[in-house]
């Protein structure tokens, strides 16, 4: 293992001195990312053979499924003892590349300019997919027969509604799940006052669920009429209650709290519920964990030529009911004269088990690594993972990030100039084949 940060966080003061192109999983990353895999412009076709031609050099089963127009996804197998599966989970496709003359390197050049590695899905998610593989890899040139079987699944469409994906597959290949011990994914967060000094380290088990309308109209003032009309009324606050869910993060998240306020407010949060004036000093992604939210896109014209159409999504906790809080967020006199056509995605009403093994496994193997951090569960309220589906199939699912990264390096994630510092992820890397080898030994 590279030593560019020791066990106790302390910066290796050599790393500038590391040839990372020479590394194995810098020259597998830099290529991923020369792959435009969006639906806009690239082919997520072309991701997937790259990554069954990596797991065919290796010995390792592979599928492909060709979806047709550029879709694909991808399958891979290690067998194990116990048939029951470890599903390692990732997508081929990637948020649109919108401004390019924005990007002080082309956002499909994967180049390199040391400590950073930049391209469209160096986070969002190639570092995490190529640290899926290489960590089943690991096993493999090892000898290592897990105890349990790992499924390394790569698939279509997740950015925009998954349905030639994780939906599809679940519906056509159900076979894949209902031998699943759980599901490895991207989600939760790193949060971090600087590399010497973690905040939070979640791993997400829970997440809200959505519901997806398209509100049209032959008459582009009636949508802008209501538009006004939501965004007069503001976010709801009739609704708000404290889920099992979030009391669980918030057991383990409150603390980590720079501000006293703050770290009061969520360790009673019963008590901030009742008083408005300190709720609405939270910020809105605290705020969000104790309502149902709605989220609205521009107004376009119809794609049939028809009229004008809006996007909405609900944000819904996870015990929310679509039919009563669509009635509530988006009552009779506000629609009126607008048709809404109405998708109520598949969810579950509970996070994933937090005594599960795999769960523990993270835990532990963070502990290991990092020493007495504070890591825990994380409720991912703001935005959404494939995790959902899964759950809502009945099979634990968690969102885990290896990367050791700062919030800030994250925000360029659908935005120009994403990139990924590399020291983090080759540490990242190893952290995922660390973990990937203590769910193959199994129960001690």
């Amino acid at each position: 293992m590279l030593a560019i940060w020791s066990r106790s966080l302390d910066i290796d003061p050599g790393w500038e001195n590391i040839d990372f192109e020479a590394l194995e999983e810098v020259q597998l990353l830099q290529s991923y990312l020369q792959i435009d895999t969006t639906h806009q412009t690239g082919s997520e076709l072309e991701g997937a053979l790259f990554l069954a031609d990596l797991f065919r050099r290796e010995d390792i089963p592979v599928e492909l499924l060709d979806m047709g127009d550029g879709r694909a996804n991808l399958i891979a197998t290690l067998e194990g003892d116990d048939p029951e599966a470890l599903i390692l989970h990732n997508h081929l496709d990637l948020d649109p590349v919108t401004s390019p003359e924005r990007w002080i390197h082309p956002p499909f050049s994967g180049t390199i300019e040391v400590p950073w590695i930049y391209g469209r899905g160096a986070f969002d998610m190639k570092s995490v997919t190529v640290a899926q593989l290489l960590a089943m890899v690991n096993l493999k040139r090892q000898g290592i027969r897990p105890a349990r079987t790992i499924v390394f699944l790569a698939t279509s469409s997740e950015e925009t509604d998954s349905e030639l994906g994780t939906l599809w597959l679940l519906r056509n290949r159900p076979e894949l799940f209902d031998n699943a011990w759980g599901v490895l994914t991207e989600g939760g967060v790193l949060e971090a006052r600087g590399l010497q000094n973690i905040k939070y380290w979640g791993t997400e088990f829970a997440q809200k669920r959505y519901v997806k309308i398209i509100a049209c109209s032959p008459n582009r003032g009636r949508l802008e009429d209501l538009l006004a009309d939501i965004l007069e009324r503001g976010p709801s606050t009739a609704d708000l209650r404290l889920t099992p869910a979030v009391a669980t993060f918030l057991e383990s998240y409150a603390a980590s709290r720079d501000r006293r306020d703050y770290r009061e407010f969520l360790t009673s949060p019963h008590e901030i519920l009742l008083d408005m004036a300190k709720f609405q000093t939270l910020p809105s992604y605290l705020q969000s964990l104790f309502r149902d939210d709605l989220h609205l896109f521009p107004i376009v014209e119809n794609p049939n030529g028809n009229g004008y159409q809006m996007r909405i999504t609900l944000s819904l906790l996870e015990d929310a009911e679509p039919e009563e809080a669509m009635r509530r967020l988006l009552p009779e006199w506000m629609t009126a004269g607008v048709v809404l056509d109405t998708l109520v995605e598949p969810s579950s009403r509970s996070g994933s088990d937090l005594g599960h093994e795999l769960f523990v496994t993270i835990t532990e193997t963070l502990e290991e690594r990092y020493g007495a951090i504070r890591s825990g569960p994380y409720y991912q309220g703001r935005s959404a993972t494939d995790a959902r589906f899964f759950r809502a199939w009945g099979v634990p699912s968690y969102g885990f990030t290896p990367f050791l990264a700062l919030t800030t390096d994250t925000l360029a994630i659908t935005g120009p100039n994403e990139g990924i510092a590399l020291p983090a992820y080759v540490v990242g890397v190893d952290l995922y084949k660390q973990l990937l080898e203590r769910v193959a030994a199994g129960s001690q």
